[in-house]
C-alpha cells in the first residue's frame, strides 16, 4: 500500500503551546503574537498549521509576549490595554481593586485615587474615620 504525503508535512514533528507553522516543510516555529495565546502543545506535525489557531486573550487579560500558552491578568490598578498586550495604569482619580476586572471605576464620593499601582481610592485629605462617623 502507498500512502499519500500530507497536505502539511511539517520538518517539525512537535510544536510548543503558542508555537505554529502555516507552511509545510519548515525548518522552525512561528510564534502567537503579542495579545494572543494556543495553550495546547502541538504533538503531531498536523496539530499546529496555522495561525488560525491562535486566540485572543480574553477581556480582561493580556499576553505582552510572543508565543504565549496562556493570559494574564493584569495586577490591582492597571487594566489591559486595547490591544491586550500590556497593562495601563488607572488613571488619576479611579480605581482597579481586584485584578481581572476589565476597566477603572471612578473613586467613591469623598476619596480620591492617585495614578499608582495601588489599585484603590482613599480618604480624601488622608483622614481616617471614627467608628461614629466623624474624621478624627
Amino acid at each position: 500500500l502507498v500512502f499519500p504525503t500530507p497536505a502539511h508535512s511539517h520538518t517539525h514533528s512537535t510544536y510548543a503551546a503558542g508555537e505554529y507553522s502555516d507552511a509545510p516543510n519548515q525548518a522552525s516555529c512561528a510564534q502567537c503574537g503579542t495579545g494572543t495565546y494556543l495553550t495546547d502543545a502541538g504533538t503531531t506535525a498536523a496539530a499546529h498549521t496555522t495561525s488560525a489557531l491562535c486566540l485572543d486573550c480574553p477581556t480582561g487579560t493580556y499576553a505582552d509576549t510572543p508565543g504565549t500558552a496562556e493570559c494574564s491578568t493584569c495586577p490591582p490598578g492597571e487594566v489591559p490595554n486595547a490591544d491586550a498586550d500590556g497593562c495601563t495604569i488607572c488613571d488619576s482619580g479611579a480605581e482597579r481593586p481586584n485584578a481581572g476586572q476589565t476597566a477603572c471605576e471612578p473613586c467613591p464620593e469623598g476619596t480620591e485615587g492617585s495614578a499608582t499601582v495601588s489599585g484603590t481610592c482613599d480618604v480624601c485629605g488622608g483622614l481616617s474615620q471614627s467608628v461614629s462617623g466623624g474624621a478624627e
